[in-house]
C-alpha cells in the first residue's frame, strides 16, 4: 500500500467515525426491562463494545439519570417491545448502582454530556451546537412515543422519535408534534 493509499483510507476512516458519532440513531436508543428484570439497550448501532458507557434517561417527572455498561451484544432482541425499528442492535446492560424495582422505558445515551437534572428536568446538548435537547415520552392508545428535542419539548424542534408499543390500551397523552412526520 502506497503512503497516499493509507493516507486516504485514514482520512475516509477518521471521517466515517466522525460522521458515525454525530448521527443521533447511532448516540441514542431505547431501555427498557423485560420479564427477567434484565436492562436492555436497542439501539441502531451495532459497533458498540462491552464495557461502553451508557447513559440511561428516565423521562418520567421527576426525570433522573443512571449509568450503565455494555454488558454484551446480543444476537435477538431482549426488548418487551415488539415492534422494533428496523437496523436496531440489542445489548444487555449491567447498571453501576443499583437495580430497576419496577419495569421502565427510557432514553439510552452514548457518549453524552448529560446535565444533572434542573427542577426535574434532565438535558444535554447532543449534537453540539451549544443548544440543549430535552427528553419527552408521552402515552397513545397502545403504546409511548419517546423523543429527543432541541429546545423546550413540543416548542422546539424534534430530532429524534421512537414508538414503544405496549400492547394494551392506556390514556392517550401525546399531542400532535410528538408524532408527526
Amino acid at each position: 500500500m502506497t503512503k497516499i493509499t493509507a493516507l486516504f483510507a485514514l482520512f475516509v476512516s477518521s471521517v466515517l467515525t466522525v460522521y458515525a458519532s454525530s448521527d443521533i440513531n447511532a448516540q441514542t436508543g431505547v431501555v427498557d426491562t423485560n420479564q427477567t428484570n434484565q436492562v436492555c439497550l436497542s439501539i441502531q448501532n451495532a459497533d458498540l463494545k462491552k464495557g461502553d458507557q451508557i447513559f440511561i434517561v428516565l423521562p418520567e417527572k421527576p426525570q433522573s439519570v443512571k449509568t450503565a455498561t455494555i454488558e454484551n451484544k446480543l444476537t435477538s432482541s431482549c426488548s418487551r417491545n415488539p415492534q422494533t425499528e428496523e437496523n436496531v442492535s440489542f445489548y444487555s446492560l449491567k447498571l453501576s448502582k443499583g437495580k430497576f424495582d419496577q419495569p421502565i422505558v427510557g432514553f439510552g445515551m452514548l457518549n453524552s454530556k448529560i446535565s444533572a437534572p434542573v427542577k426535574g428536568v434532565v438535558s444535554v446538548d447532543l449534537n453540539k451546537d451549544q443548544k440543549k435537547e430535552y427528553f419527552r415520552i408521552c402515552s397513545s392508545t397502545e403504546g409511548l412515543h419517546l423523543t429527543v428535542w432541541t429546545g423546550k419539548p413540543l416548542i422546539g424542534k424534534r430530532i429524534w422519535h421512537s414508538y414503544y408499543y405496549l400492547g394494551y390500551d392506556v390514556v392517550p397523552n401525546c399531542k400532535k408534534a410528538d408524532y408527526k412526520e
